[in-house]
């Protein structure tokens, strides 16, 4: 006889997901997490609780048991700091939250549940450069700086993946951090945005990855006065991947005139370039998109858009 799914499958997933953070993760040492190969055995672990959950019994519905361990995941970290005076304790119980993070990629999970995930990362750490790093800098670099390896792969182009996964789903719930969309949040260990970091690195494709998103016109200009500024003291022409960047940052703002956003405005920009009027497509396609992003429906919202395919990668920046 079939096995019927039981009404209150959301309680028994909500009472083994507690039973494992009770009896798994509580019981770790504080810094047992810290190593890549221990986040992810614990990956490991959750996918099979989570696959015991979307078995016959659950109404194999696993992507709905996959969102249900995030909340647990974030619920669980919650209980932890309010037990401990509304602090973080980090260690363990913070970790845990980034083994879950690569765990809501894996398992596509919502926009909801995503959100959840990333404001209880960034309520305490005021940042989230762990899931940025390994997309703007490389795992190597990122190693180096924070002492820890990503959680996305050893490649750029698997941690841009991850790093477009976070921002689709932050873009689709609406996510603000302290009044900054997820691609505005400053990497602390690197005291820029995002994308200065990736524009510092030569990284044209994790630039535009983020320009996609919309990210705010005062970082960007501050990394086109970066380029500009290294241009200048270096006494040579900007580098392959450098003037890369520069193409791709200079089709997401109207022209260059204009503060960047700091009190150095000695890096605006004197040649030739700045004084060319824009064109006019341009200077649409910065209204369109200015007007998608005050919409969170950038760059989604393109496709749904009655223009021609042409038209539309114009307006994503691919050209």
């Amino acid at each position: 006889m079939a096995l019927k799914p039981l009404k209150t499958k959301r309680n028994w997933m909500e009472a083994v997901l507690d039973e494992f953070y009770a009896q798994i993760v509580a019981r770790l040492e504080r810094d047992e997490l810290i190593p890549a190969y221990k986040r992810s055995m614990h990956l490991e672990y959750v996918a099979t609780v989570v696959d015991g959950l979307s078995g016959p019994w659950c109404g194999r519905d696993r992507r709905r048991a996959c969102e249900a361990a995030v909340a647990g995941a974030v619920a669980y970290h919650d209980r932890v700091v309010r037990v401990n005076g509304s602090v973080c304790p980090l260690g363990k119980h913070h970790d845990m939250l980034h083994v879950m993070a690569r765990f809501a990629m894996d398992a596509d999970a919502g926009p909801e549940s995503v959100a959840a995930l990333l404001t209880a990362i960034y309520t305490c750490e005021k940042t989230l450069e762990k899931l940025f790093e390994g997309a703007v800098v490389g795992s190597k670099v990122a190693r180096m700086i924070s002492g820890r390896w990503t959680d996305y792969g050893v490649t750029a182009a698997e941690n841009r993946t991850a790093l477009a996964f976070f921002l689709d789903r932050a873009t689709r719930a609406r996510l603000l951090l302290d009044g900054r969309r997820m691609q505005d949040v400053r990497m602390q260990s690197y005291r820029a945005t995002p994308v200065v970091v990736a524009t510092a690195t030569g990284d044209a494709a994790a630039v535009a990855l983020l320009l996609r998103y919309g990210a705010a016109e005062r970082s960007v200009r501050a990394a086109i006065a970066y380029l500009r500024n290294t241009a200048d003291h270096g006494d040579r022409p900007l580098g392959a991947g450098a003037q890369a960047c520069m193409d791709v940052l200079l089709r997401a703002v109207v022209s260059e005139h204009g503060s960047t956003g700091h009190d150095d405005d000695d890096h605006r920009c004197d040649d030739p370039v700045t004084r060319t009027p824009p064109s006019l497509m341009h200077l649409a396609r910065c209204a369109v998109r200015n007007a998608l992003h005050e919409n969170f429906r950038l760059p989604h919202g393109i496709p749904h858009l009655p223009v021609p395919r042409s038209l539309a990668s114009y307006l994503d920046l691919e050209h």
